[in-house]
């Protein structure tokens, strides 16, 4: 049996009481749930391999959104630290082509709280390629281009705008096995992230 433990903090560094954080599989089965202490801690006792995500959320939506870390495999134990900020990346999947190794594709959506309190249809923020910072295991990574498909989104949305975004990193997925890749957006008043590993 694996644990999973960390502390979660906002953006500012300051350290989060009564954060929920929930362990789900990629069925969007709920496995696990905790909340974090007055210091910020939390810890989820797996009790069996498999592969999943933590989301962890603080106050959704009035003080922030939620934060993902995926594709998280329990077999072993992980120091997951948690940042919440103002902005969430949905819908984020791998674009997986079988023949090609020379790049890792992903897609996803961005929106941000202020959008969702507003009263207009747009939920995401204004974007630009020089407001995402990428990191691979703690490492910059500047080689990557964006792609933008914007597009109405009803899912859960009644029908409002979210931009969709494809990521494309031109790195052969094999020598980055077990990597931690880390999508950082910023916008200096909007900040949101999301790690996976590769």
């Amino acid at each position: 049996m694996a644990k999973i433990y960390g502390q979660v903090s906002n953006v500012k560094g300051e350290k989060l009481k009564n954060a929920e954080i929930l362990f789900i599989d990629f069925a969007d089965n709920l496995l696990n749930s905790a909340y974090s202490d007055s210091d910020g801690y939390y810890y989820l006792q797996m009790d069996r391999n498999i592969y999943g995500m933590i989301y962890a959320s603080y106050n959704y939506p009035d003080e922030s959104l939620g934060f993902w870390y995926q594709n998280i495999n329990t077999s072993k134990p992980h120091n997951i630290d948690i940042t919440i900020g103002n902005v969430e990346f949905l819908n984020f999947k791998e674009k997986i082509d079988r023949e090609d190794f020379s790049t890792i594709k992903y897609s996803f959506s961005i929106i941000s709280k202020d959008s969702l309190k507003s009263e207009g249809i747009k939920l995401s923020p204004e974007f630009k390629k020089e407001y995402l910072s990428i990191e691979i295991d703690d490492l910059e990574f500047r080689d990557f281009k964006i792609l933008e498909n914007r597009k109405i989104e009803s899912q859960n949305y009644d029908d409002y705008e979210i931009d969709n975004y494809t990521l494309i990193l031109d790195i052969d997925k094999r020598s980055y096995r077990d990597s931690v890749l880390s999508i950082k957006y910023n916008n200096n008043e909007e900040i949101g992230l999301i790690k996976r590993y590769i």
